[in-house]
C-alpha cells in the first residue's frame, strides 16, 4: 500500500509543478506585457501608428492600441481598428471604468478577430490608455496541457487508476474522471478531517457500495497550498497494477520535471531579456530613464549626495530630422549621440536616455560650477560636429540644463522637473545654450501651468472669451483700401488679466496645445472672413498665423482644407502667415506643404522678412506669394536716408520674384511715402489703425472702402 502511496504524490508533484510552471508563463508574458505599456504610456511627444509599430517591435510583443479617455482607439501599431470603441460589458471597457493602472486578462479570445491573446492595459493619469497584446493561440494550446481536468484525464487514461479528483479548500471536487462528482462536495469524515489538516492519508474507503483504496496528498505552489489531489484504487486490481503504478508515475514525473527544467532555462534567459528591456534602452544601449530614477532615488536616500548634479541635453532638431528623413536616419542620429557622449564622459558618470530625444548625464564628482560649464561645452563641441552618413550630412542644436547640486532634494521627480523647468527657460536668442536652475524658475512654472490650463478650458469650451481675435487692417498702396485683415490672437486670463501673444503662443508650443489652439483660432478667424460679404468688402482676405508645429502635422493640409469647406469659403481669402524661424531646420518638408496648400487656392505669405534664415536669393524657391518686411527695416526708414538701407532692395527682389510686399509696423507719414515711392503693395501699422474687435473692423473697412 505505501508504493500506491508514493504514486499518489509522485503526480501530486507533477501537478504542482505543471501549475508553477503554467503560472510563470503567465508571470513571464504578464511582466513582458507591463514594460511594454508603461513604456508605451512614458513616451513623449505625440503619439502615432508609427510609434507604436516602433514599440511594439522593440518590446517584442503583437500589437498596441492608443485609446482617448472615452475607450475608442486614436492609434494601432497595425494600423487597424482605428476608431473601434468598446461596448459596455467588454474587458476594454471593464478596465477604462477600473481604478487600476495595470491590469493584465487572462488569454482570451480577441472579439473582433477571434484569435487568441495575452492582453494588458496601462492607463494614464488622464485617462487615456494604451492595450498592448501578445498573439497567444500556441502558448493557449500549450497552457491548455496544464489544466487541472486535462491532467486527471491523462493520467485516468493510463488504465492504472480507478478514479482521481481535484479538491479545493472548500472541500469541493473542482475536476475529476468522473464527471457526475464534479461539483460536489467530500462529506466522508475521514476525507474532511485529513484535508482540513493538510494531511497526507491513505485508507480503504467504501464509497456506494463498493470498496476503494484512497491515496490523499495535499499540492502545494510554493508555499501555498491549491488544493488536495484524491486517488481511488480498486482493491481488486491493487497488486496488479502496483508495480506499473510506480513505474509509470516516476515516467510521468520525470517527465514533468524535463518541462520544469527547460521552462527554467528559458525564464532565466527572458527574465535577464527583461532586465534589458526594463533599464536599459535597447537602440543606444544606454541606461533608461527607470534606470536613472531609481539609481539616483538610491543616492538621495542614502544621503549620497555631495558633490552630484545633474544635465539635462535636449536635441532641439532631432524630432524635425527624423520627420524629414526617416526613422531609421533618426535611430542612426540617436546612436551617434549616444557614442559622443560615452566619449567625452567616459566611465566617470551616468549617462542615460531620458526621453525619445533627451539624454541625463548623473555628474558623480565635481569641483565647483566652472567644471560644469567646463563640461557642458564640452559636450556641445562633441554634439556640434556634423553627423553623416552616405545619404545625408546633419547638424544637431544641443541645449543643456542643469542643477547644480542636488544635495537638497529628498525626491528624484522634483529634481528631473525642476532641470526640465530649467530648460524650458533657456532663451531662444541666448548666445549660451546651456542654462542652470534657479528658484524663481518655480514660480514662473506655475504661472505657466495656470495658463496652460486656461487654455485647454478655452480649446475645450466654445462659450469660452478667454482668448479671442483682434483684426489688423492690410492697406493696399495703390488705392488705400482695406484689402483684408490679421487675424491676431489676445488672451484675457482669470487670474493674471492681459497675457502678451509671445507668452500664451510660446506656453501652448512648449506644453503640446499649440495645434488644437491654432485650429479654434483658425475656425474663428475664417467664421469672421465669411461674415464680410458686403458690396464693399466681399473679396477681402483673412491672415492667420501658424505655427511650425501645427504646419508639421501630416493632417494639417486637410484640416484647413476641411474648416474652409465647412464655412463655405473660398481658398484664396485665406492667407496663412509662416516666420521664417519655421524654415530653418525643415525647409524642405515645409515648403512641400506650402506647396499643398498654393494649390489649394491658400495664399501663403512669410512672416518678420529680413530677420531670419530667408536670403533674397532663395526667393524664387519658396511655395509663397507675399513677403512681410520686419518693422525692424520700416524703423530704419526714419534714420537713414534713402540709399543707405535694404528696404527698396528688398520691394524690388520680390517683384522680381513674382511676390507681393507687405511693410509690417508702419508709424509714421515719412516711412508710409517711402513705402509709396518704392512701389510697396500692402502696409500695416498704427498709423492707419491698431488690431481692433471684429465690429470695428467691419465698420473701419466700411468708411474706409465705402470713400475710396
Amino acid at each position: 500500500m505505501m508504493d500506491s502511496m508514493e504514486y499518489a504524490k509522485s503526480y501530486a508533484v507533477g501537478i504542482s509543478k505543471s501549475a508553477e510552471a503554467r503560472d510563470t508563463l503567465n508571470e513571464l508574458l504578464e511582466e513582458r506585457l507591463l514594460v511594454a505599456s508603461r513604456s508605451t504610456v512614458l513616451l513623449q511627444g505625440a503619439l502615432d501608428n508609427d510609434r507604436l509599430a516602433e514599440m511594439a517591435e522593440r518590446y517584442r510583443v503583437d500589437v498596441i492600441y492608443s485609446y482617448n479617455a472615452e475607450g475608442e482607439i486614436v492609434f494601432s501599431s497595425d494600423g487597424e481598428y482605428i476608431g473601434w470603441q468598446a461596448p459596455e460589458g467588454h474587458p476594454v471597457y471593464e478596465f477604462m471604468n477600473n481604478p487600476l493602472r495595470f491590469h493584465a486578462e487572462e488569454i482570451r479570445q480577441d472579439s473582433e478577430s477571434d484569435r487568441y491573446f495575452k492582453y494588458a492595459y496601462f492607463q494614464r493619469e488622464d485617462g487615456r490608455f494604451v492595450q498592448v497584446g501578445i498573439y497567444a493561440e500556441e502558448i493557449h494550446d500549450f497552457l491548455g496541457g496544464f489544466e487541472m481536468q486535462q491532467l486527471l484525464d491523462e493520467i485516468k487514461d493510463a488504465e492504472l487508476v480507478h478514479s482521481l479528483y481535484f479538491i479545493d479548500e472548500n472541500l469541493e471536487i473542482v475536476s475529476s474522471t468522473i464527471e457526475e462528482y464534479i461539483g460536489t462536495s467530500i462529506t466522508n469524515t475521514d476525507l474532511v478531517d485529513a484535508i482540513r489538516r493538510n494531511k497526507e492519508f491513505n485508507s480503504n474507503i467504501d464509497i456506494e457500495g463498493q470498496e476503494l483504496y484512497y491515496g490523499l496528498v495535499p499540492i502545494y505552489m510554493g508555499e501555498d497550498k491549491i488544493g488536495t489531489l484524491a486517488v481511488a484504487q480498486s482493491t481488486e486490481d491493487m497488486d496488479l497494477v502496483v508495480s506499473e503504478a510506480v513505474k509509470n508515475g516516476i515516467y510521468n514525473l520525470t517527465s514533468v520535471f524535463v518541462v520544469i527544467g527547460i521552462f527554467a532555462a528559458y525564464i532565466i534567459r527572458k527574465n535577464k531579456q527583461l532586465v534589458e528591456l526594463a533599464y536599459y534602452d535597447g537602440l543606444t544601449g544606454l541606461p533608461n530613464q527607470e534606470y536613472l530614477k531609481e539609481y539616483i532615488q538610491e543616492a538621495i536616500s542614502e544621503k549620497k549626495v555631495d558633490e552630484k548634479a545633474i544635465l539635462l541635453i535636449n536635441t532641439q532638431n532631432f524630432r524635425y530630422i527624423n520627420m524629414t528623413y526617416g526613422y531609421d536616419f533618426g535611430d542612426e542620429i540617436l546612436r551617434e549621440i549616444a557614442k559622443r557622449l560615452r566619449a567625452v564622459i567616459g566611465d566617470s558618470h551616468l549617462i542615460s536616455r531620458f526621453t525619445s530625444d533627451r539624454f541625463v548625464v548623473f555628474i558623480e564628482r565635481y569641483r565647483d560650477k566652472d567644471q560644469l560649464i567646463q563640461l557642458t561645452e564640452s559636450i556641445t563641441d562633441m554634439l556640434d560636429k556634423p553627423i553623416e552618413n552616405s545619404r545625408n550630412r546633419q547638424y544637431i542644436n544641443s541645449q543643456i540644463a542643469i542643477v547644480e547640486s542636488i544635495k537638497n532634494y529628498v525626491d528624484v521627480d522634483n529634481l528631473l522637473r525642476e532641470v526640465s523647468i530649467a530648460l524650458d527657460h533657456l532663451p531662444r536668442e541666448s548666445s549660451k545654450n546651456y542654462i542652470f536652475f534657479s528658484e524663481d524658475m518655480g514660480e514662473k512654472v506655475s504661472r505657466w501651468d495656470t495658463i496652460e490650463n486656461e487654455i485647454r478650458d478655452f480649446v475645450l469650451n466654445p462659450n469660452s472669451e478667454t482668448i479671442y481675435l483682434e483684426y489688423q487692417p492690410k492697406i493696399e498702396l495703390s488705392t488705400g483700401r482695406i484689402s483684408g485683415f490679421e487675424a491676431l490672437a489676445r488672451m484675457n486670463s482669470e487670474s493674471f488679466g492681459t497675457i502678451p501673444p509671445m507668452e500664451f503662443i510660446d506656453i501652448a508650443e512648449k506644453r503640446l496645445i499649440i495645434s488644437p489652439l491654432g485650429y479654434r483660432l483658425l475656425e474663428m478667424a475664417v467664421r469672421f472672413a465669411k461674415g464680410m460679404e458686403c458690396d464693399w468688402c466681399r473679396d477681402a482676405t483673412i491672415a492667420v498665423n501658424i505655427s511650425g508645429i501645427q504646419l508639421l502635422r501630416d493632417d494639417f493640409v486637410d484640416r484647413v482644407k476641411g474648416i474652409l469647406d465647412r464655412y463655405e469659403l473660398k481658398p484664396e481669402r485665406l492667407e496663412l502667415e509662416i516666420t521664417e524661424s519655421i524654415l530653418l531646420e525643415n525647409y524642405h518638408i515645409i515648403n512641400q506643404k506650402l506647396k499643398a496648400l498654393k494649390d489649394a487656392g491658400i495664399e501663403i505669405s512669410l512672416d518678420d522678412f529680413g530677420t531670419g534664415y530667408s536670403s533674397l536669393s532663395r526667393l524664387g524657391e519658396l511655395n509663397v506669394g507675399l513677403i512681410k518686411i520686419d518693422r525692424y527695416f520700416i524703423k530704419k526708414i526714419d534714420d537713414f536716408t534713402e540709399d543707405s538701407h535694404l528696404t527698396h532692395d528688398i520691394i524690388s527682389m520680390a517683384h522680381k520674384s513674382g511676390l507681393k510686399v507687405v511693410a509690417e509696423g508702419v508709424e509714421t507719414d515719412v516711412q508710409l511715402e517711402y513705402l509709396r515711392r518704392n512701389s510697396c503693395d500692402f502696409m500695416q501699422g498704427y498709423l492707419f489703425s491698431k488690431p481692433v474687435p471684429p465690429e470695428e473692423a467691419m465698420e473701419l473697412m466700411a468708411s474706409t472702402n465705402k470713400k475710396n
